[in-house]
C-alpha cells in the first residue's frame, strides 16, 4: 500500500496544549466545587469534547455555562503562550518531500488552530476545524471523532481516499475515528492527553514516542 496523505491532530500532535487545557478544568474545580482537582484521575477520563468532561465532574445544566465561559477565559489566555516546536515542523517539512497532501483535523476550533499554523500556512494544504463540522448523527449531536465524518471531510478536501491517508493523533477518539473511515492510525506519544498505557492498549498501525520517529513513514509513501 502506498500512502501520499498525512492528516494530523492538532492538541497533543503539533501543539503541547494540555497544559492550557488542564488550568481552565482546575479553575472549574476550584469555583463550582471549591477543591483541587484530581490530576491523576482527570487524566483517567473521557475528556474528549466539553459534554463528556462536564458529565464525568458532575456539572450541572445550571453550572454549564459559567464552566465554559471558565474554560475560554483561561485556555485562551494560556494557549496565546504555545508555539508548535520548531522540531515537529522541521519533521513535517521532510515528510511533505514524501506526502504531498497535508492537512489538520480537529475537534478544536479552526480559530484556534489558523494562527499556530499561519507562519507554516504553504506546510498544511488544508485545516478541519470544529466548525466544518455541520452535520449530526441519528442522536442529533454533532459528528465529531470518533465519527469518521471529520476524516472524510480533510480526504475529500485533499481529494484522497483512505487507503491513501495516515492519520496521526493522541487519543482514543483519534484511533476510532481513523478505524471507522478505513485509514492508517499512527498514536503520538510527545505530548499525550492519555496515559502511555491506555494508548499502548489500542494497538494502532504505527507508535511513536518521538517526532523522528515519523520518518519511518517514509517507507510506507514507496
Amino acid at each position: 500500500m502506498t500512502y501520499d496523505t498525512l492528516i494530523f491532530d492538532f492538541d497533543g500532535v503539533l501543539l503541547n496544549s494540555y497544559g492550557a487545557f488542564l488550568d481552565a478544568y482546575k479553575n472549574i474545580s476550584l469555583e463550582l466545587f471549591s477543591k483541587e482537582l484530581d490530576v491523576d484521575w482527570f487524566r483517567e477520563i473521557d475528556t474528549t469534547n466539553y459534554h463528556n468532561t462536564f458529565a464525568e465532574m458532575g456539572i450541572k445544566d445550571s453550572q454549564k455555562k459559567r464552566a465554559t465561559e471558565i474554560i475560554r477565559k483561561y485556555y485562551s489566555k494560556e494557549i496565546l503562550k504555545i508555539e508548535i516546536p520548531d522540531d515537529v515542523i522541521n519533521i513535517i517539512n521532510t515528510l511533505a518531500e514524501y506526502f504531498p497532501k497535508v492537512g489538520i483535523c480537529s475537534t478544536n476550533l479552526k480559530s484556534t488552530i489558523k494562527p499556530k499554523v499561519d507562519p507554516h500556512d504553504s506546510l498544511f494544504k488544508i485545516i478541519i476545524g470544529h466548525e466544518d463540522i455541520k452535520e449530526v448523527d441519528h442522536e442529533g449531536k454533532l459528528r465529531i471523532k470518533p465519527d469518521p465524518y471529520p476524516l472524510n471531510l480533510a480526504m475529500q478536501e485533499l481529494n484522497s481516499s483512505p487507503d491513501r491517508t495516515i492519520y496521526l493523533g493522541d487519543s482514543v477518539n483519534d484511533l476510532l475515528a481513523a478505524r471507522n473511515a478505513g485509514c492508517y492510525i499512527g498514536l503520538c506519544l510527545w505530548f499525550p492527553w492519555e496515559t502511555e498505557k491506555s494508548l499502548r492498549a489500542l494497538k494502532p498501525d504505527g507508535f511513536f514516542s518521538d517526532p523522528e520517529e515519523l520518518l519511518q513513514l517514509i517507507e510506507l509513501s514507496k
